[in-house]
């Protein structure tokens, strides 16, 4: 993915009612997306939070919760087959990040989002994320470079420069070439075979 051309702008992220969230996890992460909600609860502007289920456990222990702002997507309900054809040629990490994309897809097209970002279930917010959402500005997708210390630089082996942690589309996947976009862009290499107009949090 590189800022090379725009193909879709969407509506401005400062003009967003609500901010929408998407993560996923299972029972073994449990806690750690309990504290990225709770982090969101107190520091977030407005947002609703879709959250993956990636095992019943999760899924049953989600749902008991009632958490405000909260929708649980069973992981039964999101998989496809294709999805299901690789599941058997992934770790449970390589999984996870194979739905991420997926997701992102999923909750544009099953909820009719604006804009969505999609967030490590580790991570913990300590003031309001729509700081890093209105970075984007008018590019159509934000992504998050690793920002490795030079003793432990591993773009150079297998991650790349940039990061999942934090992505913020606006719909341009599925704009661009329909609900299978996703799907085959996280079966390959988990990197975009098309360039977008991208905003990273180095002003890059």
């Amino acid at each position: 993915v590189g800022p090379t051309c725009t193909v879709f702008i969407a509506a401005d992220p400062k003009s967003i009612v609500r901010l929408s969230f998407c993560t996923l996890f299972d029972s073994g992460y449990l806690t750690r997306g309990l504290a990225l909600y709770s982090s969101l609860v107190a520091h977030s502007s407005p947002f609703h939070l879709y959250i993956l289920a990636m095992d019943e456990s999760a899924y049953t222990a989600l749902t008991r919760m009632a958490l405000s702002n909260v929708t649980v997507i069973r992981l039964s309900a999101f998989e496809d087959p294709a999805l299901l054809h690789v599941k058997p040629t992934r770790s449970r990490g390589e999984y996870c990040w194979t739905c991420t994309p997926c997701l992102i897809d999923y909750v544009f097209r099953t909820y009719g989002v604006e804009m969505c970002t999609y967030l490590d279930a580790d991570l913990y917010f300590f003031s309001d994320p729509q700081v890093l959402i209105s970075e984007m500005g008018a590019a159509s997708a934000l992504i998050t470079p690793h920002r490795y210390t030079p003793r432990y630089d591993q773009s150079k082996v297998n991650h790349g420069n940039n990061t999942v942690t934090i992505f913020t589309n606006k719909g341009v996947f599925n704009s661009l070439t329909g609900s299978n976009f996703n799907t085959g862009f996280s079966l390959t290499t988990g990197l975009s075979p098309i360039t977008l107009d991208v905003a990273d949090l180095d002003g890059k």
